[in-house]
């Protein structure tokens, strides 16, 4: 009789033994939110940080994509969004996610080194996360860069756009000086037999891949390759540059020393030609006299290609805010990396934008040779 006495109580003990047995038991915080506790694990996917939390911890949570979370650290807070494979966050936001859809979480910051930000950076530190109630004010705004883009030729208007290539002509460029493109090398879809014979057609005398290391280039030789050709002549330089631009300023001087001593026209490329290139290009263009509107419309031209965005809709002029004009605000305005959680976006203003003197102080700032400078800006506009 006591024993059947005891078996509710044994089941509402096992019951509450199976939340505690949970790694993140859900409490109220000093102002009466509701949160729990997570652990600085170890190093992740490119500059991001594994959590001891996974993604089902945060379905458990209630947590959706989108969703704004505030991050409380010993000595620092600051918000993050949570977002899905890196995709629906804007320059220089931090973000927690599943890097390739994995249910292991990571903390990152987009287009920048977490690990540069955190006071309490090291491995084992616990902090807070806290559900605030509100999502990015871009996210609901970006449908189709939110969405995986596909890999078949078939699937876009053009080759062109498939491709993502075309000479590069902002500002005052010379004529076959400088095209921008996918990867001829790494095979994404079909991209790269498209991008191959365009550089042929064109006739660039150089490829310089941002993406791939050259140990990495044999690998992937394909019959009749145009950048193959050049690779065997000694003209492909081929170095894989982090994504995290603005936290590795010797990799901006490297491309911007290698482009000024290339003597020739160039094919520049990433794995898709739309980030990395995009910044690259950015820079180069605005060193060349473009105008930021130009700079921006090439810039975005890429994210029209490959996402399917309408030209000059919210959803373009959102995506620009996100990527391109943030990262602007932040090189012509680089003592705002002291506090970069911080920041008051609501401050910049592109229309005072002058992008040839914001990139030509930021590039000396970080080290470059004024004559190299010089030398750099003549090759590209003659």
């Amino acid at each position: 009789m006591m024993q059947r006495r005891l078996v509710p109580y044994i089941i509402a003990a096992v019951a509450v033994l199976a939340v505690l047995a949970g790694s993140y038991l859900t409490y109220q915080n000093d102002d009466g939110d509701n949160c729990f506790e997570a652990t600085l694990v170890c190093h992740g996917a490119f500059n991001n940080i594994r959590l001891d939390v996974t993604s089902d911890d945060f379905v458990q949570h209630g947590i959706e994509l989108g969703d704004c979370l505030l991050l409380k650290f010993p000595n620092q807070e600051f918000t993050a969004y949570f977002i899905e494979n890196h995709v629906g966050i804007a320059a220089l936001d931090a973000y927690i996610t599943g890097f390739n859809n994995s249910h292991d979480l990571e903390l990152g910051i987009y287009n920048y080194d977490i690990s540069e930000v955190l006071v309490d950076g090291e491995y084992g530190t616990k902090f807070t996360i806290t559900p605030t109630g509100e999502k990015a004010s871009y996210y609901d705004k970006i449908p189709n860069y939110m969405r995986t883009p596909s890999d078949n030729v078939d699937d876009y208007s053009t080759l062109e756009a498939y491709g993502n290539y075309r000479e590069v002509t902002q500002g005052d460029f010379k004529d076959n000086k400088l095209y921008r493109s996918a990867s001829p090398f790494q095979h994404n879809g079909t991209r790269y037999i498209y991008v191959d014979q365009y550089l042929r057609d064109v006739g660039v005398d150089w490829v310089f891949a941002i993406s791939i290391d050259m140990d990495d280039l044999e690998s992937l030789r394909y019959e009749g390759s145009y950048a193959f050709e050049l690779y065997d002549e000694g003209r492909v330089i081929a170095k894989y540059l982090n994504s995290a631009v603005l936290s590795y300023p010797e990799e901006i001087l490297y491309v911007m020393d290698t482009i000024a001593d290339i003597d020739g026209s160039i094919g520049l490329s990433c794995s898709k030609g739309k980030d990395r290139t995009g910044f690259y290009c950015a820079l180069l263009e605005a060193l060349a006299g473009a105008s930021y509107q130009e700079i921006r419309d090439d810039f975005l031209l890429s994210m029209v290609n490959y996402y399917n965005i309408i030209p000059y809709s919210e959803e373009y002029d959102t995506v620009g805010y996100m990527l391109l004009d943030r990262t602007f605000y932040i090189i012509e305005n680089t003592e705002l990396l002291q506090d970069l959680t911080n920041v008051d976006w609501s401050k910049m203003d592109i229309t005072t934008f002058d992008p040839e003197q914001i990139v030509s102080d930021f590039l000396l700032q970080i080290g470059m040779d004024p004559d190299k400078l010089s030398k750099l800006k003549e090759s590209l506009t003659g």
